[in-house]
């Protein structure tokens, strides 16, 4: 799946992309342009989406946008993506960490993306 997404764009514009990320989180508004141009879906993940993961549709080709812990994701970012997902929380924890949402998140991908998995 990786790798057949990588094959989109081009080694530099990757390496510039994620660089210009790096320095100017608001880049991923331009990222996510760019990405949609190629045919990829982004999904930002957010508490606070209209979209529950099970009922998103990731068979396509996609990638997810995070936000950090402290302030997730800009207003102008979640905007551009194609579509804002949340995870489902039962119980009292009110948001899940970083690395537990993008864990889930990509662990939904998988399942979603390739229709032989065991789902193990």
């Amino acid at each position: 799946m990786l790798r057949a997404s990588l094959r989109v764009l081009d080694r530099v514009d990757l390496d510039e992309a994620l660089a210009l990320c790096r320095r100017d989180p608001v880049a991923n508004v331009f990222v996510a342009a760019r990405l949609r141009a190629h045919g990829i879906r982004t999904y930002a993940a957010d508490g606070a989406g209209h979209t529950l993961l099970p009922d998103a549709d990731l068979s396509v080709p996609h990638c997810w946008v995070m936000g950090n812990e402290a302030w997730g994701l800009d207003a102008a970012v979640r905007e551009a993506c194609a579509d804002v997902v949340r995870v489902p929380i039962h119980g009292r924890a009110e948001s899940l960490n970083l690395a537990m949402a993008a864990t889930v998140c990509l662990y939904a991908s998988a399942g979603q993306h390739d229709p032989g998995a065991s789902g193990r």
